[in-house]
């Protein structure tokens, strides 16, 4: 069915929503009540015109952040770069940890001694059991820094954790991180999830399975999808629901963030 308003019958939203958000998807909280009530205001019973996003669901979303103070060594991808999974994507400057490591080695080998000794003294019944206790825990304290290094020293290189594509880089070569602080985002780009709002009003027919087209702007061509999830909330401010459906064949021009209308196939009650 043609819609006025537009050459290709397509109607569009007054204004557009900021797309592309690294780790999250669009939720109706986010959008002030000026821009709830664009989206409203456009939208008819069989097409909504509104933006939304394409993005692959939030488990292939991945930040990679420093598990410790580190400088970067060398990197071996860029933005946009993509990669298989299993790759070395970042190799960090790990001298210092390497020694440190070394140095909880060398403590753990001397605390098994003090044991063996206080172990050998204590049948011959010439220690107390005390002493034999604390050169236990003394061990066990040695073994656990040991295991702290080695796992310091497992990020010093960050393989891809699945096939996809570098969307940003957050830092650069020989600079230094800190624990916690965002190095690398990443995407991955083989199936792509379309997400977008619907009136709340809606709920009385929506449902999964059905089907829908997504035209989108940047590319200019209609893509065949099928809802395959519900939001579980309705905001009471814009009345909306968040719906996620998924691109039934995708396409190599797919990119994360693009935006369009979205249309309703079949009849609606």
């Amino acid at each position: 069915m043609k819609l006025p308003g537009s050459a290709d019958g397509w109607q569009r939203s007054p204004r557009s929503v900021p797309l592309l958000w690294a780790t999250r998807s669009i939720c109706p909280s986010c959008l002030s009540r000026s821009q709830a009530t664009g989206l409203i205001g456009t939208w008819t019973k069989r097409t909504a015109s509104l933006a939304l996003k394409i993005g692959r669901s939030v488990c292939r979303l991945a930040s990679i952040r420093a598990v410790h103070w580190m400088a970067w060594g060398t990197i071996s991808v860029k933005d946009g770069d993509a990669y298989k999974a299993g790759s070395v994507l970042i190799r960090m400057d790990c001298a210092l940890h390497r020694a440190q490591h070394q140095e909880t080695v060398a403590a753990f080998a001397i605390a098994t001694k003090t044991r063996q000794v206080n172990q050998r003294l204590s049948q011959l019944n010439s220690t107390s059991s005390l002493a034999l206790e604390i050169a236990l825990s003394d061990e066990a304290k040695a073994q656990a820094r040991v295991d702290a290094a080695e796992a310091i020293l497992s990020k010093c290189e960050i393989p891809a954790p699945f096939d996809g594509k570098v969307a940003e880089l957050r830092a650069q070569p020989l600079q230094y991180v800190q624990p916690g602080q965002p190095i690398l985002d990443l995407v991955d780009d083989g199936a792509f999830e379309v997400v977008f709002l619907a009136p709340s009003r809606w709920l009385r027919w929506l449902e999964r399975g059905q089907e829908i087209q997504i035209h989108l702007d940047e590319t200019g061509r209609a893509y065949g999808a099928t809802v395959v999830r519900i939001g579980a909330r309705v905001d009471a401010v814009s009345e909306t629901v968040k719906v996620y459906a998924a691109i039934t064949n995708n396409a190599p021009e797919l990119v994360a963030g693009m935006s369009g209308a979205v249309r309703f196939l079949g009849r609606m009650n």
